[in-house]
């Protein structure tokens, strides 16, 4: 018969800690409904995968709450409980609300078409001759600090 045997028991939040080897883990308190009582930890342990695969996730306690013979790892910490005998209190969890109904509301603008459909009227020459800038020569620039040197034969 295990020890959490019969009882109502509710999970803790997900505490953070580090391992005796300085790496972050975490653990569940498992606290009992009745009493308030914590009666132990559930520990987390992160095995990396085979490249290429996700890590694997398993649950264990460290309480001696287990039987001789029982598994030692689980997929879940509230299968671990279940699986020592245990009951999870659901009284604190809620029926999910369901979802409000979304209509789709599709609005139109009768009195424009799309700018992409409308006819432009097509300029002339002279006005696309108008338009275009002039055309301007670049100068070369020079360095800052650099010496001018004249052209003598440009005279």
């Amino acid at each position: 018969m295990g020890y959490l045997q019969g009882k109502q028991v509710r999970l803790g939040e997900k505490q953070k800690y580090a391992s005796i080897y300085g790496y972050p883990k975490f653990r569940y308190p498992v606290i009992e409904v009745s009493t308030g009582q914590a009666l132990g930890l559930i520990k987390e342990e992160v095995t990396p995968g085979i490249p290429g695969q996700p890590d694997i996730t398993v649950y264990y306690e460290k309480n001696r709450w287990r039987d001789h013979g029982k598994l030692r790892f689980y997929q879940s910490p509230e299968a671990l409980v279940l699986a020592l005998g245990g009951q999870i209190d659901t009284s604190r969890l809620s029926s999910p609300e369901p979802e409000p109904e979304v209509k789709a509301v599709i609005k139109r603008n009768a009195t424009k078409a799309p700018t992409a459909r409308r006819n432009k009227p097509a300029k002339t020459t002279r006005q696309k001759a108008l338009k275009k800038p002039a055309r301007k020569v670049a100068a070369k620039k020079t360095k800052p600090g650099a010496r001018k040197v004249k052209n003598s034969l440009a005279h």
